[in-house]
């Protein structure tokens, strides 16, 4: 929680000039620090119940509902479907470029 408020704390003073405050406002706070709480405690509840979960998945899981939530708000921004779908071809060419980087890992066979 407090890597949060740190978080929020350093987006105030960012953006804490040309922000404008209204109910608006609110409700993103809201829904950015609900949404990051529930991240959390789901890394939580999987660690605690002993889940053997691959990262891939997790991410999988996440992306499924960020995925048109991204491409929902990129649309209604820039009004515009193209540049609304082309902000999910971007994320998919940086996921691409960072799945580069990983080192793959092989697999033991157990009791050996």
């Amino acid at each position: 929680v407090l890597g949060i408020a740190i978080a929020f704390a350093g987006l105030l003073v960012i953006f804490g000039e040309s922000t404008t405050h209204g109910p608006d406002l609110v409700y993103g706070v809201v829904a950015v620090f609900a949404g990051t709480s529930f991240h959390a405690l789901s890394a939580v509840v999987i660690k605690q119940i002993g889940a053997r979960c691959n990262g891939f998945a997790v991410t999988a899981g996440s992306l499924l509902f960020a995925a048109p939530l991204l491409v929902a708000t990129a649309t209604d921004l820039f009004e515009s479907q193209r540049i609304g779908f082309a902000s999910l071809a971007a994320l998919m060419i940086i996921g691409a470029i960072m799945l580069m980087k990983v080192k793959e890992e092989q697999a033991t066979v157990a009791g050996s």
